[in-house]
């Protein structure tokens, strides 16, 4: 099968899954004392969007980075199934991995999404791009591939 180039959503429409995924995976974990010193520890309100030809829709999320290196997501607006991984960092730019699975619709394959952002942190502000893979979750076959771009600002207590 041939390799596409998609947006996230438009790629589970195509595949007939419910739009709003989100995502999981597996980067080097950070030490805790990575995790204190990069300031990405906490709740993080972001919106990401896909880069064309995926449509210019806008999506909100939240995101969590833990000390030991655990990353969440979901998305909220439209909201999506959550996503968990991991991350690993420094004072000023982070690397994440995760992962997450959308379920089919009217006997359409489930699919398995791998999402990579990296970023920069500028005091209470976040940004930076993504990439992610989509795999049919039946045959483990690449089904797409997309990239995109988020920014956001953290989540006071």
């Amino acid at each position: 099968m041939a390799e596409h180039v998609v947006d996230r959503r438009g790629m589970l429409r195509g595949a007939g899954v419910a739009a709003g995924a989100a995502t999981l995976g597996g980067v080097v974990l950070a030490t805790p004392a990575d995790a204190a010193s990069s300031g990405l520890l906490g709740g993080w309100l972001i919106t990401h969007r896909d880069n064309p030809p995926a449509p210019p829709d806008e999506t909100q999320a939240v995101v969590t980075f833990s000390a030991g290196g655990a990353f969440q997501v979901i998305d909220i607006d439209p909201v999506g199934t959550p996503g968990a991984g991991t991350w690993s960092g420094s004072a000023s730019s982070f690397h994440v991995t995760f992962w997450a699975g959308e379920p089919g619709d009217n006997g359409s394959p489930a699919v398995v999404i791998r999402v990579k952002p990296h970023g920069k942190v500028d005091g209470d502000r976040v940004s930076g791009t993504y990439s992610l893979t989509i795999w049919d979750a039946k045959t483990h076959k690449q089904v797409g591939t997309g990239t995109g771009k988020f920014w956001g600002s953290r989540i006071d207590a």
